[in-house]
């Protein structure tokens, strides 16, 4: 299996949006350098794929497309995750958030997605969720997550 996660982030400056970036993490090394440029003023969220999982067909779409989708956001001292896709070979239709820090406020990225209040993750765990992703192709187990808060 391929180990490897694709995505893409933007970042803003005050006069609006600046540049969109594609990212590929396929060490430990790309991973805790990737989280650490979504934790520079600016950087948006991110929208991550893992390269070795099967596309399914999307029948609006009419194509192949992934069959899951990890949402990653850094803000100021807390990481945000969000998953969308299956879980133990059995699809979820809502999304799921990891059981954070209460004291961590919601945020909101570009991606439509609220991370909710209290899914905020100290840092070094969101780095290693994102690796254990990025070897498995699996939703992270290394956190607690619940379904469909925001």
């Amino acid at each position: 299996m391929i180990k490897a996660l694709s995505g893409s982030f933007r970042t803003y400056g005050p006069d609006g949006p600046g540049s969109e970036y594609e990212v590929r993490a396929d060490t430990r090394d790309a991973v805790v350098e990737f989280v650490a440029r979504l934790g520079e003023p600016g950087a948006d969220d991110a929208y991550l794929i893992h390269d070795g999982r099967a596309l399914r067909r999307d029948l609006l779409e009419d194509e192949k497309a992934p069959d899951h989708a990890l949402f990653l956001a850094i803000r100021e001292d807390f990481g945000y995750l969000g998953y969308l896709g299956p879980v133990d070979g059995q699809l979820e239709d809502e999304r799921m958030w990891p059981v954070g820090d209460p004291r961590s406020p919601g945020t909101h990225g570009t991606n439509n997605v609220d991370y909710p209040a209290g899914s905020g993750l100290p840092v070094a765990e969101v780095v290693k969720a994102l690796d254990e992703f990025r070897v498995t192709g699996e939703l992270p187990r290394s956190v607690s997550w619940t379904i469909g808060r925001a």
